[in-house]
């Protein structure tokens, strides 16, 4: 039986923040058709980057068509209120607050911008960029404006977590029943 004289104690330990976006690029095999499941893809690339903001010659060697990014981070808001996020770019996105997909962008037959509204409380937020790469140029930049912000959003608000550890002790006398 368990009970609160045997039960295991875990400890889960989350590491410092860290400055920067955690980025993850996928080759495509063929062409690209429609959104990959970037969930389910083992990234071909991965490097830390400082903003959301990549010209197409920052993209890692080989990534000119045909290939897929995802770009992760926390965003720190010092001050509450009504923030405008808008996606400037060649070929797909998608933008995610908290999880929640807020902008859409198909592109069509030139770079195009795309914006959602959100209340956010100050704090971190996760922000996530999808992009799709079909062919011709490549781009993508994340914007922003709300309480005492606007233009690119500058790199001292990324963050991401580091890696987590999980300890895990059992206490003696532990019997199941």
């Amino acid at each position: 039986k368990v009970n609160s004289a045997n039960i295991a104690m875990v400890y889960l330990s989350v590491g410092a923040v860290l400055a920067g976006i955690y980025s993850e690029f996928f080759q495509q095999p063929t062409t690209v058709n429609g959104w990959p499941d970037m969930a389910h893809l083992v990234p071909n690339t991965t490097r830390i980057d400082t903003q959301m903001y990549i010209p197409q010659a920052s993209f890692p060697t080989g990534y000119a068509d045909n290939f897929s990014s995802r770009h992760t981070a926390y965003v720190k808001i010092t001050t509450g209120g009504n923030h405008t996020f808008t996606i400037s770019a060649d070929d797909d996105t998608r933008v995610y607050v908290d999880e929640v997909l807020v902008i859409q962008q198909t592109y069509s037959t030139s770079s195009t911008a795309s914006s959602a509204s959100l209340f956010l409380t100050p704090g971190y937020h996760g922000v996530r960029v999808e992009f799709v790469e079909f062919s011709g140029g490549n781009y993508f930049t994340l914007s922003w404006s709300g309480p005492g912000v606007s233009g690119t959003v500058p790199a001292s608000v990324f963050f991401r977590a580091a890696p987590v550890s999980l300890t895990a002790t059992a206490a003696t006398g532990i019997t199941a029943s």
